[in-house]
This record gives C-alpha cells, sequence and structure tokens, in this order.
C-alpha cells in the first residue's frame, strides 16, 4: 500500500503481481488489453479516415469563387479543402514570405529536393597504416 503522499515505494512491482496470477488470470488480463490494442487502432484509422474525407469535401460556393478568381485554371471540380488549405499556404509562403509555408508547397508538390550524403567506402585489401607508417609520415613531414 502507498504512504499517504502515494509514493509508490511500498507498491509490489507489476511483474510480482502478474506472477501471482493464475494462467487463466493471466491470458485474461492479455485478451482485455489486446482488445483495447484493436479498439485503439480502430480509433486512429477512424480518424485519419475522417481527414481524408473532410480534405475531399467541397468548401462553400463562396470559398469555391475566391479559390476561383486567384487560381481560375483549377477546374470546378478540383477545388476542395485540401485546395483551400494549399491556397492557404501559398498565400503565406508569397505574402508573408513565410520559408516554412514554402518548404510544406514545395515538398507538399514533389518538388522537395533529395538529401544527398556522401558515403565513403573504405577499400578492404588496401593496407591499413601501422604506428611505424605513421611515424615515418610524421618524420618526412617535420624534415
Amino acid at each position: 500500500m502507498a504512504n499517504e503522499k502515494g509514493s509508490p515505494q511500498n507498491f509490489e512491482s507489476t511483474k510480482g503481481r502478474m506472477a501471482k496470477l493464475s494462467t487463466t488470470e493471466r491470458q485474461e488480463i492479455a485478451r482485455k488489453g489486446g482488445i483495447a490494442s484493436g479498439e485503439a487502432k480502430k480509433q486512429k484509422k477512424t480518424m485519419q479516415e475522417l481527414a481524408k474525407m473532410i480534405a475531399n469535401c467541397k468548401p462553400s460556393k463562396g470559398i469555391q469563387k475566391q479559390i476561383k478568381e486567384i487560381f481560375p485554371e483549377i477546374d470546378n471540380e478540383d477545388i476542395t479543402n485540401s485546395t483551400l488549405m494549399l491556397s492557404k499556404v501559398f498565400e503565406k509562403a508569397v505574402k508573408d514570405q513565410d520559408i516554412k509555408a514554402f518548404e510544406v508547397f514545395r515538398d507538399t508538390a514533389g518538388m522537395k529536393p533529395i538529401d544527398k550524403q556522401e558515403i565513403i567506402s573504405h577499400n578492404i585489401n588496401e593496407e591499413i597504416p601501422t604506428k611505424e607508417s605513421l611515424k615515418e609520415v610524421e618524420d618526412m613531414l617535420k624534415d
């Protein structure tokens, strides 16, 4: 049992409590945990699906008209909430000269530059310098 301040110093460890349970009880706890995990995954998936649905919905007629005025080349059927979000990111990048908004727009458009990293390959067959050979090089440089 915990002391008055709620310190866990007197609690039994979870592992210790689990060891005292019967196999059936441990299996039941594991089953309930699996069910809860599945529900959490389902809820997350549902939120992702809802976000996609909202992004693909049509904005109000007034907003569609505003987007069409700014970007007349966009077809009416292509104007969605995603279009609205991208137009706002574009507007922020241009009006506010916001570099982060520019990067988000560029990356969303698939124009992100490739990050290049130089990889140096070492030939295993090359001779590895020894202390003596390094000493010789040092001596040559001193002369």
